[in-house]
């Protein structure tokens, strides 16, 4: 991946971590959200709907992954412009897959 771009993308990591108290009121907002639509909704059914599970967490992580998702397409986009290739996608799905987001995310709670 290239060099600047990875940079960004470390520079959004801290800065997604800095602003936890933005990304954990969000978080618990759509996690509520999620959660209010319970048993019977296409969201979650059998053990899972009735173990009211707080799914806080997965949402914060998803949010994390979101920015950086976004920070890697549009940095690709304005540096090289232009698309990120599937090789480059690749990279940064590896990138994702590495970092602990649920350890991240969790604290986010």
């Amino acid at each position: 991946m290239n060099d600047a771009i990875l940079k960004k993308l470390r520079e959004k990591a801290a800065e997604t971590k800095s602003n936890r108290d933005e990304v954990c009121r969000l978080a618990r907002l759509v996690a509520a959200g999620l959660e209010d639509k319970g048993a019977g909704s296409g969201y979650d059914s059998g053990a899972a709907a009735a173990a009211k599970v707080d799914c806080t967490h997965y949402v914060a992580a998803g949010i994390a992954a979101g920015r950086l998702y976004n920070a890697f397409y549009y940095q690709t986009r304005r540096q090289l412009r232009r698309d990120p290739t599937p090789k480059e996608f690749e990279e940064f799905a590896d990138l994702v897959q590495k970092h602990n987001w649920r350890l991240d995310a969790s604290a986010l709670r």
